[in-house]
């Protein structure tokens, strides 16, 4: 599910002359209202079927733009067990223009991929050498929905002889991402769903869902030269966060959800507890008690450890520190003595005091 900036809600707020991401506010809240009417429309009035289990995660793209990434898990009852309960869910078509003309607009406006290959050898999604689609686009026309090798379907997408023109190309059915008809009609947005077969879809949604933020590595240099570079400022390992994404959080949005939820307990009869099978004294290691000689050849990793000569500066390396490292080691020190709970983070790159961490 994608945001449309250009959903009659957002559009009659705006100022004359300004644009849907002048107003990242307006953006967040119009999409979280979509994103909950989605919701309730799915999981109580249940437009689609029952599902018994759900995860999903919002993302915000470089562009500003968010969406979401749903995983639902039909109750067994309603689970696709046939290719008819497929084509039911997910279409792969563009609508009869005079049967659908409301659908065929949004097919159109919302569901049609690229152009790339030969069509647009520069678009985003033309990788590796040769370059080739990432998404695999253009399918290939199928009559019927079918089960592939890879455990992805292969859904219907016939050679209807229906072409639009879209960016300036002709496009068929192989174009067509995949959508649902009832959700599309409802939201007016950009909606791919799929029907996840096997456990390799199932882990492609959830590196979806899992993945995180997105990161990326800046650096910045000075203008002046023989500056003294540091290395701590010079490569900082940056999270992109666009305007929506921090109205989303400023505004205390779900950032995701997970229905039911669940715990992992380890449940067990008294003294059955879960072990690897061995307690120490299984184990090949010396017995050690109050009356050992730690003196006698057993014990040669302890004689080694006590042989080592510590240096004075090591006995003392308080006096040692700046300002800034006796700050945070001040700081660090006050929670445990106090034993309250913290989170710190330490960066010790290279050129910098050892003997600080």
């Amino acid at each position: 599910m994608t945001c449309n900036s250009k959903w009659p809600e957002i559009l009659r707020e705006l100022l004359p002359s300004r644009t849907a991401p002048d107003r990242p506010d307006l953006v967040a809240r119009v999409f979280c209202a979509k994103l909950e009417d989605m919701k309730d429309h799915i999981f109580k009035k249940h437009i689609l079927c029952k599902f018994g289990a759900y995860v999903y995660v919002i993302e915000f793209q470089k562009r500003g733009l968010p969406h979401a990434h749903f995983l639902l898990i039909m109750t067994p009852e309603h689970k696709m067990t046939n290719l008819d309960h497929y084509d039911k869910n997910v279409c792969a078509e563009i609508p009869d223009p005079n049967r659908y003309p409301q659908m065929h607009e949004l097919v159109v406006q919302h569901m049609m991929h690229g152009p790339c290959g030969h069509l647009r050898p520069s678009s985003p999604c033309m990788q590796s050498k040769p370059k080739k689609c990432r998404f695999r686009y253009p399918k290939q026309f199928n009559d019927k929905t079918m089960q592939a090798e890879d455990s992805y379907s292969l859904y219907q997408q016939r050679n209807s002889g229906i072409n639009m023109n879209v960016r300036g190309n002709i496009l068929d059915n192989r174009w067509v991402v995949l959508y649902n008809s009832k959700l599309l009609m409802m939201f007016n947005y950009h909606i791919n769903v799929e029907a996840c077969s096997s456990i390799t879809s199932v882990k492609y949604v959830f590196k979806y869902v899992y993945k995180g933020h997105d990161k990326q590595v800046v650096q910045i240099d000075s203008e002046e030269e023989r500056v003294v570079i540091n290395e701590i400022r010079r490569f900082q390992d940056a999270c992109y966060v666009s305007p929506p994404e921090a109205i989303w959080r400023i505004f205390s949005f779900i950032l995701s959800q997970m229905h039911p939820y669940m715990m992992v307990l380890q449940l067990h009869l008294p003294n059955k507890q879960m072990s690897m099978g061995k307690s120490l004294n299984d184990l090949d290691l010396p017995m050690v008690d109050a009356n050992a000689n730690f003196q006698s050849g057993e014990f040669c990793e302890v004689q080694e450890e006590c042989s080592i000569v510590v240096e004075d500066e090591h006995l003392r390396p308080l006096d040692s520190l700046n300002s800034n490292q006796k700050y945070a080691y001040d700081e660090i020190m006050r929670h445990i003595d106090e034993d309250c709970p913290g989170v710190f983070f330490i960066d010790g790159p290279r050129g910098t005091v050892n003997i600080f961490l």
